[in-house]
């Protein structure tokens, strides 16, 4: 998305999905990265340890202008390219959740969720 931007001195905020490609236009896009974590507790009841494990993980979401081709089927890999987004290392993007809104006022969107593990990849 082309825009000129303005901002306090020092500051340069990111508009807009810049550099988003693939075969869907995106209109929104979120990704949370993650690790597990286990706590221990002193008797009375405050954290004394953490333990982090599991790997990253990405849980991502993103809506898009619907086009007549599906985000992909549940299960698939998604490929998905969006400047400043880097999934976990070693991972795929694989699509959990899919599905399109047509209303009367709009035009038809899809909306997707994914997630990626780092190490669990299409083999």
């Amino acid at each position: 998305m082309s825009a000129t931007t303005h901002a306090v001195a020092d500051l340069t905020p990111n508009f807009g999905l810049d550099g988003a490609s693939g075969s869907v236009i995106l209109t929104s896009f979120e990704s949370t990265i993650s690790n597990q974590i286990a706590e221990a507790l002193d008797e009375d009841g405050d954290v004394v340890a953490i333990a982090i494990y599991g790997g990253e993980r990405a849980a991502i979401s993103g809506e898009f202008l619907w086009e007549g081709a599906a985000i992909g089927a549940l299960g698939s890999a998604l490929t998905l390219t969006i400047t400043g987004f880097t999934p976990p290392a070693g991972s795929s993007i694989f699509v959990t959740e899919n599905g399109i809104k047509y209303t009367n006022t709009a035009f038809a969107t899809g909306s997707f969720k994914a997630i990626a593990i780092s190490g669990i990849a299409v083999a």
